[in-house]
């Protein structure tokens, strides 16, 4: 059994809710990286947005999101969540 919790949402809907929320970003976030807009995007740290990215299928370097990236890989990452008082303090 594995450490890792299950992604709260599929690889799909990552991907719409990444699509929608680019296509309504404005000013500075829209040049951002897809790993570091994720990363604004749902509260998380770096390394957390980049498997977001990778989870959703998603090239973590790119500015779109465009067609599916790493299709292979992607549905078999884990989303590791924690809950510790330091990053809920941070």
């Amino acid at each position: 059994m594995s450490n890792h919790p299950s992604p709260l949402m599929s690889a799909e809907a990552y991907r719409v809710v990444m699509h929608n929320a680019r296509s309504m970003a404005r000013g500075d976030i829209k040049r951002h990286p897809n790993w570091a807009f994720a990363m604004r995007l749902f509260s998380c740290g770096s390394a957390h947005g980049w498997v977001h990215c990778e989870h959703a299928e998603i090239d973590p370097d790119g500015y779109s999101v465009g067609e599916i990236w790493r299709h292979s890989k992607a549905s078999t990452l884990p989303i590791e969540y924690s809950t510790t008082a330091n990053e809920v303090a941070a």
